[in-house]
């Protein structure tokens, strides 16, 4: 069973509808005890780094996807899921405590996400990159 973390940021029936289109069983939840049972983990997210950590941290999530990740569970972060991911591997399991994205913190001495030079000029960066199509 995979648990997709509801924490209140994300598309979360058009990831279920997909899982389930490729027959993978997953289960939409923000019960602890659910996470703790599943497994594997999709983290994912729509919005503010900053709004979806507080989310995340309000309901305990952050923790509990935390040690069930260094348990070796099977994290997947998809869209800011993925960035969240990435920016707390950064802080705590490499040491550089001020990660973040080059957006919500240009100052940053490790800005571990940064922002494609083609979308620097973007305002509104939600929903602007075209995926699949970008040579990573």
């Amino acid at each position: 069973m995979i648990a997709i973390i509801d924490y209140g940021v994300g598309n979360l029936f058009s990831l279920s509808s997909s899982l389930r289109m490729i027959g993978a069983d997953a289960v939409i939840t923000g019960d602890p005890e659910v996470i703790k049972g599943c497994e594997r983990l999709i983290l994912p997210g729509v919005g503010a780094f900053g709004d979806a950590m507080e989310k995340l941290k309000a309901d305990g999530l952050d923790r509990l996807i935390k040690e069930e990740a260094a348990g070796g569970k099977p994290l997947l972060g998809i869209c800011l899921g993925m960035q969240c991911a990435v920016i707390e591997f950064a802080r705590n399991v490499i040491g550089f405590k001020d990660a973040n994205t080059a957006e919500v913190d240009p100052l940053s001495t490790h800005p571990v996400i940064d922002i494609m030079p083609e979308q620097k000029d973007i305002d509104n960066l939600g929903g602007t990159m075209r995926l699949g199509a970008y040579p990573c």
